[in-house]
Order: C-alpha cells, then sequence, then structure tokens
C-alpha cells in the first residue's frame, strides 16, 4: 500500500518549506552573527518534520520505521543548535569553537547513528506498534535505554540554555532585555510541549514537537536575520565589560554587590560566586568611606587608597548610579581604576620639577626652533631674564656678537641632528653685561625620532674664567718677572768668591729654579702645549738608563735595582725625553720611600695596542692622607719632602701619550705604580 495524504502533513510541508527557505536565507547572510547556528537548526528542523510528516502516512509499520529514522538525522541535533545561538548571543563564543561544537554535537551524532542501526540492538526504541486503520497512522513507541540518555541530554542542553539566557536578562535592561525575553520564550515553548508530550497524553497519540520547533525557529530567524538580534549591545557588552581593564562593580540600592568584571573580582577578597549577595564595605572596608552614606542616586568620584588581594593600591573611583525608569534607581555602577604608579609619576615630577626649580645651574627648554618654553630661577640670575618675559622668546637674546655665524649654524647641526652639544660661549645678559657660560643642550625626540624641543644646561664660568687669567698672568710673571732675575743672581753668585754661605745660597737658587720649570712643565702639560718629540723607543734602553743612574743612592740603602721585561717587548712611539723622567721619578721615588735592605722591580707586559710600565716596592706603602690624590699637583704628606710636582708630571706626561697611570698601595706591603701606554699614536 502507498503513501497516503492526511491533512496533519499539510502544516508540516509547509513548515518544512519555511526552513528551507530560513536556511537558504542563513547561507546568502551567513556574516551575519548567529546566522550560521540558525541555518543548521532550520535544516534539523527541516529533516525532523519532513520525517514526521511522511510518518503519518506511512501505510505500515517497515515505512514508519523508515520515516522515523530518518527524523533521528534532524532531531537530536535541536538542541545543540540552539545552544549554540545563545551561546553566541550571551557573548560566550569561546565556548562555539571547533572542540566546544565536538563536544556538543557528540551525543547527537551518537543518536542518530544508534537509530539507523536500531535493529541490531534496540537502544533507541524497543517495540513500535501501528494503527493505520485512522486517517493517519498512529505510533506507539516502547523506548530503548539510550532514549532516556537523549533526553537527558535534551533536558540539560535546553536548561543550560534558559540559565544563560536568564544570567543575560538579569543583567541587562531596556530593549536589550526585551531581546532577551525573546530569544528566552522561543526557547522555553518548544522545551515546554516537549516536556507535555513526554508526561500526559494531552495530545493523543500525535507528537506536536514539530510544530512547536517550526514556530520557534521561524521566530528566532526572523531576530536573527531581519531584527539583527545578534548585532546589538548583548554580545558587545559583555566582551567589552570582560576585558576592561578598570574593575566594575555593579551594585544594588543597597550597595550588594551583584557583579562584577574579570578586573574587579581580582581587588575582591574571594572568589565572585562567594562575594555576590554581600555588603560592598565587607568586600572593601574602604568603601564606607568613599560612600560617606551618600544617597545611591549620588554621581561622585573620589581618590581612595585601598587593602587588595594583591597588596595597596590607590584607585581612582567613578561612581555613577542606574535607573530604570524616572527617579526609580536600581543600584549603582563603581568603576576602579588603579592609579598607584601614575601617583607615583606625578610625585617623582613633582620632586622633579622641585630639583629643577632649585637648580643652581640655569636649565632652559625651548621649542624646536629656540622659543623658550620654561627656565628656572637660576637662569634669571644669570642672564637677568624673567621667565614671563623670556617666554616666547628665541634664545638669540643672549647672543654678545662674540662669536661668528658659523659658531652657532654648527651647533645648530649638532643638535637637529640628535646630538649633543657643549661648549662654552659668551652671552649677553639683560642689562647688556657680558659673561662666560659653560653650556649643554641635549635634543628632545618624539616617538619617531623627530626633535622637537632642547633642553639647555647653563653654568656661569666667568669666575673660573678670571682665575684661569690670573693662573696664566701668574705663570707668566714666573717665567718674566722671578725665573729671569734668579738667572741673574745664580751667574753673580758663581763669580763670586766661595764663601761660606755661596753654595748653600746657590743649591737655593738652584732649587728654586728646578721648582719654577717643573710648575711650568706641568703647566704646558696640562694645557697641550708641550710639543711632544715622537720617535720609535726600545723600553729596555730606558729602564736600563734609569737603574743605572739610580743605582747609586739604591746601594747607599743597600736596596735592590731589579728588571724583568720580556725579551720581546715592542717598541712605542713615543717622547724619550719625557719618558726617561717619568721612569726617573717613578724608581727615584721608590728609592727613596723603601727602607734599607729593600727592593725595587721594574716590569712590563704588552699586549696587541698597549705597554705597561711597573715599578713596585715593598716600602711602607702610600701614606693614607695622600693615597687618593697621589697624582695631584703639591700632593705630600706632612712629614715628605719635596715639591709634590713629580707623581704629577707622570700623569701628565703619560696622559700626554694618550695613556693611563695609576698606583696600588697597602698599608707596610708596598706600593705599585702602572703606566700604560698606547704603542703607536692616539687617533
Amino acid at each position: 500500500m502507498a503513501w497516503r495524504f492526511t491533512p496533519l502533513a499539510a502544516p508540516l510541508f509547509v513548515g518544512a518549506l519555511l526552513m528551507a527557505v530560513i536556511a537558504a536565507l542563513c547561507v546568502r547572510r551567513r556574516r551575519v552573527p548567529g546566522a550560521v547556528a540558525v541555518g543548521c537548526l532550520a535544516v534539523a528542523v527541516a529533516v525532523y518534520v519532513v520525517g514526521y510528516a511522511m510518518e503519518l502516512g506511512a501505510p505500515d509499520l517497515a515505512g514508519v520505521k523508515h520515516w522515523l529514522r530518518v527524523q533521528y538525522l534532524g532531531l537530536p541535533f535541536v538542541p545543540g543548535c540552539v545552544l549554540a545561538l545563545v551561546l553566541v548571543h550571551t557573548g560566550l563564543r569561546r565556548f562555539a569553537g571547533a572542540l566546544g561544537l565536538a563536544l556538543l554535537f557528540a551525543i547527537p551524532a551518537t543518536t542518530s547513528l544508534l537509530a539507523w542501526t536500531n535493529e541490531g540492538h534496540g537502544l533507541v526504541w524497543e517495540q513500535l506498534a501501528v494503527d493505520t486503520s485512522g486517517s493517519f497512522a498512529l505510533t506507539s513507541i516502547t523506548r530503548g535505554a539510550w532514549y532516556t540518555v537523549h533526553n537527558v541530554y535534551v533536558q540539560a542542553s535546553i536548561a543550560l540554555t534558559l540559565v544563560l539566557l536568564g544570567r543575560a536578562i538579569r543583567r541587562t535592561a531596556g530593549m536589550v532585555r526585551r531581546q532577551l525575553v525573546v530569544l528566552a520564550v522561543a526557547t522555553a515553548i518548544p522545551a515546554a510541549v516537549h516536556a507535555l508530550y513526554l508526561t500526559t497524553s494531552l495530545f493523543a497519540g500525535i507528537d506536536p514537537n514539530p510544530f512547536a520547533l517550526v514556530a520557534s525557529t521561524v521566530a528566532l530567524a526572523g531576530g536573527v536575520l531581519e531584527a539583527r538580534l545578534l548585532d546589538l549591545v548583548p554580545v558587545a557588552r559583555d566582551v567589552v565589560f570582560a576585558s576592561l581593564r578598570d574593575g566594575v562593580l555593579v551594585l544594588d540600592a543597597r550597595d550588594r554587590l551583584l557583579d562584577a568584571n574579570a578586573a574587579g573580582t581580582a581587588l575582591l577578597p574571594c572568589p565572585i560566586g562567594a562575594a555576590v549577595g554581600r555588603p560592598l564595605p565587607e568586600l572593601l572596608p574602604a568603601w564606607a568611606e568613599i560612600a560617606c552614606e551618600r544617597p545611591v542616586s549620588d554621581s561622585f568620584g573620589a581618590i581612595a587608597r585601598m587593602e587588595t588581594p594583591a597588596g595597596p593600591h590607590a584607585f581612582d573611583v567613578r561612581v555613577t548610579p542606574l535607573h530604570a525608569d524616572q527617579d526609580e534607581v536600581l543600584g549603582r555602577v563603581v568603576v576602579l581604576r588603579e592609579i598607584t604608579t601614575q601617583l607615583a609619576a606625578e610625585e617623582e615630577l613633582r620632586l622633579r620639577g622641585a630639583a629643577l626649580e632649585a637648580a643652581a645651574n640655569g636649565i632652559v627648554i625651548t621649542d624646536r626652533e629656540g622659543r623658550v618654553r620654561w627656565a628656572n630661577p637660576a637662569f634669571t640670575r644669570l642672564t637677568g631674564w624673567p621667565l614671563e618675559e623670556a617666554r616666547g622668546q628665541k634664545t638669540s637674546i643672549l647672543r654678545s656678537g662674540a662669536h661668528h655665524d658659523a659658531f652657532y649654524a654648527e651647533m645648530w647641526r649638532t643638535v637637529l641632528s640628535g646630538r649633543v652639544w657643549h661648549g662654552e660661549l659668551v652671552n649677553r645678559r639683560r642689562d647688556g653685561s657680558l659673561y662666560s657660560e659653560e653650556q649643554t643642550i641635549a635634543p628632545v625626540t618624539d616617538a619617531g625620532g623627530e626633535v622637537t624641543h632642547f633642553i639647555a644646561v647653563k653654568l656661569d664660568v666667568s669666575e673660573r674664567k678670571a682665575v684661569e687669567r690670573l693662573r696664566q698672568d701668574l705663570i707668566g710673571m714666573l717665567v718674566h718677572d722671578l725665573r729671569n732675575p734668579l738667572t741673574v743672581i745664580r751667574g753673580a753668585f758663581e763669580l763670586m768668591p766661595r764663601e761660606a754661605f755661596v753654595p748653600a745660597a746657590q743649591r737655593s737658587i738652584t732649587r728654586l729654579l728646578e721648582l719654577i720649570s717643573a710648575i711650568l712643565e706641568v703647566h704646558a702639560l696640562r694645557t697641550g702645549k708641550f710639543p711632544l718629540a715622537r720617535s720609535p723607543l726600545r723600553l729596555e734602553d730606558l729602564v736600563n738608563d734609569a737603574l743605572v743612574i739610580q743605582a747609586p743612592l739604591a746601594r747607599d740603602k743597600a736596596q735592590r735595582l731589579e728588571a724583568a721585561l720580556p725579551p720581546d717587548l715592542p717598541t712605542i712611539d713615543a717622547d724619550a725625553r719625557l719618558l726617561a723622567r717619568v721612569l726617573q721619578n717613578l724608581i727615584g721615588n721608590a728609592v727613596k720611600f723603601t727602607h734599607e735592605g729593600g727592593a725595587i722591580r721594574v716590569t712590563a707586559e704588552a699586549d696587541a695596542t698597549a705597554v705597561t710600565l711597573c715599578v713596585s716596592d715593598d716600602g711602607p706603602g702610600l701614606p693614607p692622607d695622600i693615597e687618593d690624590r697621589v697624582f695631584e699637583e703639591f700632593a705630600r704628606s706632612g712629614t715628605e719632602a719635596g715639591s709634590g710636582l713629580g707623581l704629577a708630571f707622570c700623569r701628565r706626561a703619560v696622559e700626554a701619550h694618550g695613556g693611563r697611570i695609576v698606583a696600588h698601595s697597602s698599608p707596610g706591603r708596598g706600593t705599585t705604580v702602572r703606566a700604560t701606554l698606547p704603542r703607536g699614536r692616539p687617533e
């Protein structure tokens, strides 16, 4: 007997056609959020509806079994499609990924497979009975064990769907809440119909689920495809709320916690589940002081310090009431922005500002064109220009005319290229007087490396220049007004009879002339005015000559003079006369201050770029009062005889060659002086 038409099949076929249209629309609008889930739901419902319509017109038991299996190609997947749609709508899209969907549809896929193989195991249905005496086939089903698993899955999916929607409804208001209610109703009605079908005989053996699912799917499709239900605020609201870096707390009218985002939860002393419903002062004691019994309807802000699980922090607190209709206040939203680092930075800026204001050096900040933006009080004291008058003017107001345009052009080329300029210049004060200053200009760049500002630090060196001129005058006086007469006097003494006082006077004059010569030499070395007569030198020759000269003094004190130089010691490019005097001074000092019977040792070592000479003794070591300044001019111990210029000369001579000299000393264990000289001429 062939399939027979029944009036109940007509609305089902119409519903299946609607499902096909909805599925096609979802394919065309698949970029709309939720369209894919609705399309899959429409396909599943269409298969289920067509299968049931064909079952109603089946002529016999074999036909019923076939179309029942067809229904299980769609029916098991309906709850999963609805749950996937709700996950997207409530901002839980991350759970609707490939793994989540695989877990979600594992049981439906198993149910479908078991339905098609039921003849071999009877897990979905154990027995079917069909009554075809009426206008449609009425099927009686004895359900199997797996049907219970399937039914639990269906009920659990529906329950989870409604819980998610209920949670979202509780946290929203207005149009968004109404949209969520539509979703909840569209889910709840088929669920209620399914429950009635399973627990009552209200439908006289007819399965109402296909009819309910068609109506529900049409409603959902209309919301998603036409009203763009999922394009609106709910998803964005949840995503934004959850990802805000500021802590957000939602309170009711009694200041009880209703919700919090992740940043807000991190401020609480317990998990959000245990905190919801508790008064906020119990969770954050500082809230009582912040709120200060303000009405719930007040908007306000405050800076507060709070104890959090991560320790004490400072927050910028903003409180906004949540209104329902007109004057009704439902609660308030508390936004807490962590500003501990910001407050510390502001305090540091305040301290830096105070330091700049109090600095003894003049400091001025200009823009890229050199217009003054800010200057400290020392700038005013130095230049005579108050900040109020200097602001907006170019720093060229300080030019004295003492420098050529090329001098300033080179300065600007340096700083505009991003490099620091340092030098001395003569400027003019506001009152017209001139002064000398040492200036450092540092460019300030933006994120792209472009120079935007300059910071200039000014040091008044007028007094230092005056002292330098005085020293130059004194040295000139020593050269012209003192050394020449002393030379004449010494010559006169040499012509006089050899009375007893004459040799002593000659020795004193000679010593004074040597002192003046040492002062002049050290000055010439320090100022770079001492010409070096460089030539290739063998250090072995210089060391041997120095030891020969010092040998008589060492023998008088029963001291040992030793030299241990490597045979392959390279030559150096240096001034032989200067280095000979350096060695004489170093070895002579060692002989002078080493006890009788002591030892003085000269060693050397070389690398690819330099040669180091070491003069060591086992004497008493350097006196503590001059150890840190042994190479300074006129550095002498209280009981030490001499000019205090010998080691100063050594330092200047070594540095004139581009080298370096240091001393290491241990009380009672001797002193070692190391002079390092470049093998070639420094660049």
